[in-house]
């Protein structure tokens, strides 16, 4: 996937904010820009650790509609986190012009501090090449066919 330019730029002033909650000698590596999987919404950034993926979104600035389409991004989304086992998601959102981050929990959003997340990456970090495994799954892992599995379509698996 693209990215679009404003996405690049935001995810730019969002990795700055971040920066500044490491020392020197310590990096926040791994993160992963644009992978969109057709049928699913794109996943703006994504970074996997050990036992944890940050899906975030970029968003230059905060409109009224932005919470329930994000709110309706983020369960679509999940369906294709589901897929992995004894993960932690931490569904962020970064809104550039306001310089700020929010967290996606339980229907509702929420501030999240600069500091919480650089902890986050700290304890995690402990993967050495980090891998998209987003990226890397078929379309036959998330997609239910209403022909060939009836009753999981039918249960809301699509």
């Amino acid at each position: 996937m693209n990215p679009k330019s404003v996405e690049i730029e935001d995810f730019l002033m969002f990795s700055d904010q971040l920066v500044e909650k490491f020392n020197a000698e310590e990096d926040s590596d791994g993160w992963f820009l644009g992978t969109n999987l057709g049928v699913i919404p794109d996943f703006d950034a994504l970074w996997f650790g050990d036992g944890l993926v940050i899906n975030l979104d970029l968003k230059h600035e905060k409109n009224g509609e932005m919470e329930e389409k994000l709110r309706n991004k983020f369960e679509k989304q999940a369906g294709v986190f589901n897929l992995f086992e004894n993960l932690e998601i931490l569904q962020l959102v970064y809104i550039a012009s306001k310089r700020k981050l929010l967290q996606y929990s339980d229907l509702s959003f929420t501030s999240f501090s600069f500091k919480t997340l650089s902890e986050k990456l700290r304890n995690f970090a402990a993967v050495d090449k980090p891998k998209n495994i987003i990226a890397s799954i078929e379309p036959s892992d998330y997609l239910v066919s209403p022909i060939s599995n009836v009753e999981k379509f039918l249960q809301g698996g699509y």
